[in-house]
């Protein structure tokens, strides 16, 4: 994978904004599916609310395909990268190391007892790899809210989007 990629999904910033943009479609369902009731100029012929309904599904697994395919090139680069970090680094990653969260001052466990906790700090590729793992979580999210105003609005025309979709 080129070092342009390979640098953007390593982006959090990046990838959150990539994400946001590409759920346009999820965003705007409801103005999609809306859009076969406004009224046509004499001439243009009329789509119907099959048509319509079908387009919209279209563009949404579209859409969909998309974001899985980014989603899935991003890990593979987080992956590689924690691959190449443990190969690279025989001491251990930064996730291993374990910092007091109170390394400054030392508090009587009485007045706080939270204080002798210990703090994890993660490498960049494995701050990714988090984030990665909720965005995959918030899709499925997404797609099960926004499958259902596309039923509720095509009744009676598709099954679960699981059983529909195909990535």
């Amino acid at each position: 994978m080129n070092e342009e990629k390979r640098g953007l999904c390593m982006n959090i910033r990046y990838l959150k904004n990539v994400l946001r943009k590409a759920r346009k479609i999820d965003d705007t369902i409801q103005l999609s599916l809306n859009s076969a009731k406004w009224e046509y100029p004499e001439g243009k012929v009329h789509e119907t609310q099959e048509e319509r309904c079908q387009n919209v599904k279209k563009k949404l697994f579209e859409g969909w395909l998309s974001r899985d395919q980014f989603l899935k090139e991003c890990q593979t680069i987080v992956r590689s990268q924690l691959d190449q970090d443990r190969n690279t680094s025989k001491s251990p990653l930064k996730s291993q190391q374990q910092l007091p969260s109170s390394s400054t001052t030392q508090v009587s466990e009485r007045l706080d007892p939270y204080a002798k906790e210990v703090q994890v700090q993660l490498s960049p590729p494995e701050e990714v790899q988090i984030v990665l793992q909720s965005e995959l979580s918030v899709e499925q999210i997404i797609r099960d809210q926004t499958w259902e105003v596309l039923t509720n609005a095509c009744p009676g025309m598709f099954k679960d989007w699981r059983d529909t979709y195909k990535d």
